[in-house]
């Protein structure tokens, strides 16, 4: 245990609690884990024998952060440090002893606890060899009942560290699948979204198909076809750069916190062949237990519309400008998404080649980068334009005329103010 004691007397925020801790305090759970995996962690936990209020106080300061309860029945305390960047939580123990506690949890890799105070090390489940072995298991059956919630941890947790679940947790969880629908839609939308941002994020799906998840999350969903577009958007997106020349930070962007656009395109990709025809807004289409915001569904409905209006397009010899135009101006929030999903459709009904799909794909994003961008940002025509001729009043129509415009100028029929206004005068005229 040399190296996980060298790692908390090191660590940047341990360092400094350390001379503070009696030996009837431990640092616990998820920052063992971590540190053990030689990762930074971003939340510690202590389980303290004494007076979880006590201790922080005599610590707040030292943090350079604020102690706060966030659990009165239980008499859970956390310290913000450094504006929220971090946390540390002080908690009451769970049993009469840190064993007892340990053993209330959920998983054996956060089942191990460090007492600093002597060095003790504290591992009753063989947490230390499930991490070794990069297993994942449940402590007991009965703690995946107390919080079903549980279950679908563990499959985030293989997913966020390239593990696997061990036989007879995925047993368990299955038998009990069910039973995720008792827990909130808040905590379940931060498991799954946990799952989809990091790297390989499309790795959960067939995880949850194991789990028996998916009838659960999202009703009938045909989960082969899901999984194979999945598979193969992520291979697009891992690719993103050189498919979408130009497309730089975009995919990392944040729609809502902790849900970034690649976790919404892995979605849309996984629920893209079950939307052909059907209301977007279907409960199995955007899952009320995800609990989205109003701009990740946005993003997911945008991306999967666009994409089947581009496999409707790859029908065409050659696209027009216009016909480019136009999708690219109702789609604007979420372009690339789009093309890559309609390409990963296409490779899943070409046998993983995306086909003419691919070819109308590729052509609209060279539009886009090479025209799409400079039209827009320099109309040829502005609302009071439109309104200075003859018989045009305020409304709808005005958007109409100067989308019109523009169409036209994508298929290079005008290309100055005055061409502008006289092809609308004659339009009007007929």
């Amino acid at each position: 245990m040399h190296a996980l004691l060298n790692a908390v007397s090191t660590n940047r925020v341990l360092e400094r609690v350390l001379p503070h801790l009696s030996e009837h305090t431990y640092l616990v759970g998820g920052c063992i884990r971590d540190l053990m995996l030689e990762r930074e962690p971003s939340d510690f936990d202590l389980v303290t024998f004494g007076e979880p209020l006590d201790l922080a106080v005599r610590i707040e300061g030292i943090l350079g952060g604020k102690a706060f309860p966030i659990d009165r029945e239980r008499g859970i305390v956390r310290i913000a440090i450094n504006h929220g960047e971090c946390t540390l939580d002080i908690s009451p123990p769970r049993g009469a002893d840190i064993e007892e506690d340990l053993r209330e949890r959920d998983i054996t890799i956060n089942a191990m606890a460090l007492q600093p105070a002597g060095g003790v090390f504290v591992d009753p489940l063989r947490g230390h060899s499930d991490l070794r072995e990069k297993r994942i298991r449940l402590i007991g059956k009965k703690n995946l009942l107390d919080d079903p919630l549980r279950g679908l941890r563990c499959l985030r947790f293989a997913v966020q560290f390239g593990f696997s679940v061990e036989g007879q947790t995925l047993r368990l969880i299955r038998d009990h699948s069910e039973t995720l629908s008792q827990a909130a839609p808040e905590r379940i939308k931060h498991e799954v979204l946990k799952a989809l941002a990091g790297t390989g994020g499309a790795a959960f799906f067939p995880l949850l198909h194991e789990a028996g998840y998916v009838r659960v999350l999202f009703g009938n969903a045909p989960t082969a076809l899901s999984m194979d577009t999945a598979g193969h958007a992520e291979y697009l997106l891992g690719n993103a750069d050189h498919i979408l020349t130009g497309v730089g930070t975009h995919f990392s962007e944040e729609l809502e916190h902790g849900m970034p656009r690649k976790a919404a395109f892995r979605l849309a990709a996984f629920l893209f062949p079950q939307t052909r025809g059907r209301p977007l807004d279907s409960p199995d289409v955007t899952p009320e237990r995800l609990a989205l915001s109003g701009r990740a569904r946005k993003t997911i409905h945008g991306t999967i519309a666009g994409a089947w209006r581009m496999v409707d397009l790859a029908g065409s010899d050659r696209l027009s400008g216009s016909e480019m135009y136009r999708v690219l101006s109702d789609h604007g929030g979420h372009i690339p998404e789009m093309l890559l999903l309609a390409m990963a459709g296409g490779m899943v009904t070409e046998r993983k080649d995306p086909g003419p799909i691919g070819r109308v794909c590729r052509e609209t994003w060279r539009f886009y980068s090479d025209r799409y961008l400079s039209l827009t940002a320099a109309p040829l025509l502005s609302g009071h334009d439109i309104l200075q001729m003859p018989g045009i009043t305020p409304g709808a129509v005005v958007g109409r005329m100067l989308r019109q415009v523009e169409e036209a100028r994508a298929d290079g029929l005008i290309r100055t103010r005055d061409e502008a206004l006289s092809y609308l005068r004659q339009r009007v005229k007929r």
